[in-house]
């Protein structure tokens, strides 16, 4: 019985999927004026990035790779961020990441980086993401992902976007 399961001719649906992996996703952003846009709904949201941690004291700290991701997760609409911004511990600004707003269609996200090497955010390091739309949508998902890895040590954390203000539906 095991022979014939083995001998199955079927394609393997998972190998048809995986046979373009190695072809970039193309990113083509629609760039969007805000004049022509009749705003119903939209939020600001705080992300904690901690670009580094302490760790063993507060001399010694952990680097990360930072990831910012923002989700649309509207199955019919598109949304636009307005603005994505990174600050330091401080308050300061430190990159601002759209000249432009831009438009993200429905189940589009769009990545953003601070690398390792990168640690001018320190440990208060966070991102601030506004968006609006034109219609009522579900709210996006907007979360950090922090990643390091020295040797055989590594450390990962997940950060959730705080909504801090907000504009029309909810």
């Amino acid at each position: 019985m095991l022979l014939l399961a083995a001998c199955d001719t079927q394609p393997d649906q998972s190998q048809e999927a995986t046979t373009s992996i190695n072809e970039p996703v193309e990113i083509n952003d629609e760039v969007v004026s805000l004049d022509d846009v009749e705003v119903v709904q939209g939020q600001t949201i705080f992300v904690p990035a901690y670009s580094e941690i302490f760790f063993e004291d507060t001399e010694r700290t952990w680097d990360f790779a930072v990831t910012l991701a923002v989700h649309n997760t509207d199955l019919e609409n598109s949304i636009i961020v307005k603005s994505v911004k990174y600050y330091d511990t401080n308050g300061q600004l430190v990159r601002d990441f759209l000249a432009e707003p831009i438009r993200l269609d429905k189940l589009v996200t769009r990545g953003y980086l601070v690398g390792r090497s990168d640690n001018r955010g320190g440990i208060g390091a966070n991102f601030v993401v506004e968006w609006v739309a034109d219609t009522d949508v579900t709210a996006p998902v907007v979360e950090a992902v922090l990643i390091s890895a020295t040797g055989t040590q590594g450390l990962s954390l997940i950060t959730p976007g705080r909504v801090i203000a907000e504009v029309g539906a909810e």
